[in-house]
């Protein structure tokens, strides 16, 4: 996609980030001159109705939600062949990327960006937001805080879910059980599965259930060993890979990544609730 100079009042300064269907720039916004992310996708026309509903329900998601852990948009619109979003510009980028740090940030400090995410997913659940698409990629960092992003995928209760014959939604190395096997319903339990899965990440500066070394192969060659540890609820625990991880919050992690539906966490409310009732794990 050729970059466009201007799309509505914004006027694009260059590439910060490439996604799936759209790329984000930097732009400026007149008259207000501020600094914003725009988020911009081009129209595809043998794609163009999966294109405007993923770009209605990132719209709508995040217009909705107005929490203080979800990126805040500024406006949204069309213009020539493009839809674009304008968004809050984080400077800190993602949490994959301070993971990949030499030195990454303290436990605590993680611990303490994946309870913001948990909350706004929370009220996400609450109002009826299925996100499907949790992932280290879509949290960012700014100023010490942490931003949950694109609800591209993100099931709403009012709208109806997005299909893509033969395709999977979601980022593999996230996927609940289900997902993987495309059965069952959208609901709640696939995003607390995908926040065990980044909880664990996070602490543990490794996939639960993939090696360093395994990490590393392409995508496609693993899927089929992720099922598999992922079926049979094989990983280490995070205690025991990673120093100052409680115990505790490998219960956590345990009941978020459940096989079966029944045994994890409904929803976020209650990831957060269990977060919160380990004392020692804040302090850590």
């Amino acid at each position: 996609m050729a970059k466009p100079k201007r799309l509505g009042d914004f006027t694009l300064k260059g590439l910060i980030g490439e996604g799936r269907i759209g790329k984000v720039y930097l732009a400026t916004q007149d008259p207000f001159g501020r600094e914003v992310a725009l988020k911009v996708i081009e129209e595809r026309p043998l794609q163009d109705r999966q294109v405007w509903e993923r770009f209605q329900r990132e719209t709508s998601a995040m217009g909705r939600l107005e929490h203080p852990h979800v990126i805040p948009i500024y406006a949204a619109g069309m213009e020539e062949r493009y839809y674009y979003i304008a968004m809050r510009y984080l400077r800190d980028g993602t949490l994959e990327q301070q993971m990949a740090c030499s030195s990454p940030p303290a436990v605590a400090t993680r611990l303490r960006w994946v309870r913001q995410i948990v909350w706004a997913v929370s009220v996400a659940h609450e109002r009826g937001i299925i996100h499907r698409d949790i992932k280290l990629r879509n949290i960012l960092i700014d100023n010490g805080s942490a931003f949950l992003t694109d609800f591209g995928l993100a099931k709403l209760h009012d709208m109806s879910a997005i299909t893509e014959a033969g395709q999977m939604m979601g980022t593999p190395l996230y996927m609940s059980p289900e997902q993987f096997e495309g059965s069952g319903t959208v609901s709640a339990a696939q995003d607390v599965y995908a926040l065990g899965v980044a909880l664990y990440t996070v602490l543990a500066n490794r996939h639960p259930f993939l090696s360093d070394e395994e990490a590393e192969l392409p995508l496609g060659s693993v899927c089929a060993m992720i099922q598999q540890r992922m079926r049979g609820g094989e990983y280490p625990a995070a205690s025991s890979v990673a120093e100052g991880v409680s115990p505790r919050l490998d219960e956590v992690i345990q009941r978020c990544l459940a096989v079966e539906i029944s045994k994890r966490y409904a929803d976020g409310r209650e990831v957060l609730a269990a977060i919160d009732g380990a004392d020692e794990l804040m302090s850590t």
